[in-house]
């Protein structure tokens, strides 16, 4: 992660602004360390592992995406040969580098990446993924090297994101497998400016 993330960023248990604690070095990105709550109260750490925050220990009721997720990495990521995700993302969001040129943007469920895939390239200044397994790593790897890449490993239910940080938040096929879809919603929406956006994607229930 880049320090000056830590901007948009706070501790997920008490609100309160976050600072780096530990860190292999003092370059700008951070491989691996910790952030600390700056509240003396709280005083909660994180470590920093993979250049990813992590806010939680396991992917609990996510825990087989994780795996599904870094066992098949680079399955849903557009290629020369198919641009699926590229046409699922105009046919459910429909906003495109006009909308996104210079703004920062959140995605809760981000997996493997295959979304940051597509907005990561349409001029955005960041894109913040939220995943609570590890499929962060797969992200990690995918798209970690774009210079507007963020991933996060945390629970939307305790979001690390200051409230209104961001320009736009998006879930695509993703909060109806979480405990309580509607609470994760507005978790989201939260996140996100005002004047901002957000896009929801759910499948349809079977009968």
């Amino acid at each position: 992660m880049k320090r000056e993330y830590l901007s948009l960023m706070c501790c997920p248990e008490c609100r309160s602004e976050l600072t780096v604690t530990g860190a292999e070095d003092d370059r700008r990105v951070i491989q691996a360390g910790s952030i600390s709550c700056v509240s003396k109260e709280c005083g909660r750490i994180y470590p920093i592992i993979n250049a990813v925050p992590r806010f939680v220990d396991n992917g609990m009721y996510a825990d087989s995406f994780g795996l599904q997720w870094r066992s098949f990495a680079k399955t849903q990521l557009d290629g020369s040969q198919t641009k699926d995700s590229q046409v699922r993302w105009d046919s459910e969001v429909t906003w495109d580098a006009g909308d996104l040129e210079g703004k920062t943007i959140i995605e809760f469920g981000s997996g493997a990446g295959r979304f940051m895939d597509v907005v990561s390239k349409m001029g955005v200044k960041l894109a913040i993924g939220i995943d609570i397994t590890d499929a962060v790593d797969a992200s990690q790897e995918n798209l970690g090297k774009r210079g507007n890449c963020f991933f996060i490993q945390a629970d939307f239910f305790k979001l690390p994101i200051k409230r209104t940080s961001i320009d736009f938040g998006y879930s695509l096929g993703v909060l109806h497998h979480t405990p309580n879809p509607e609470k994760a919603f507005y978790r989201l929406v939260d996140a996100v400016s005002e004047k901002g956006g957000v896009a929801l994607g759910l499948y349809d229930i079977s009968l």
